[in-house]
């Protein structure tokens, strides 16, 4: 299966990525920062809340799924939040449907809805 990973050279798209390539599928990473060292799969230099520029890619290579990992994985504005979760989500939709994409895995943080309280030390 050819898998397309969004957020591939943060903390979980490094550990995935590999763990993918392993068990057989041929990873296409996206990130907004270049390939980590080892990487010898396709790359794109991407941000993902960018719509045309994840058409283009979903344009250029055929993919079986996507493994959504974009975002800010901190605490923020409720504008940089929705852009980091929901408009790059909206974007990659939108790519599969035009391009008949229909497995999609996201992951999300508890940042993605909001604050969560964390116990002081």
């Amino acid at each position: 299966m050819r898998v397309l990973v969004t957020g591939a050279a943060g903390s979980i798209g490094r550990v995935l990525t590999p763990g993918l390539v392993d068990r057989g599928h041929e990873v296409v990473g996206l990130d907004r920062v270049p390939a980590p060292d080892g990487n010898d799969g396709p790359w794109h230099l991407v941000d993902a809340a960018d719509p045309d520029a994840v058409a283009a890619v979903f344009a250029e290579e055929r993919l079986d799924a996507v493994v959504h990992l974009a975002g800010y994985p901190g605490e923020g504005s409720l504008p940089d939040s929705l852009t980091s979760h929901v408009v790059t989500t909206a974007a990659l939709l939108d790519a599969m449907v035009e391009h008949d994409v229909r497995r999609l895995v996201y992951a999300s943080s508890n940042h993605a809805v909001g604050r969560t309280p964390r116990p002081t030390c």
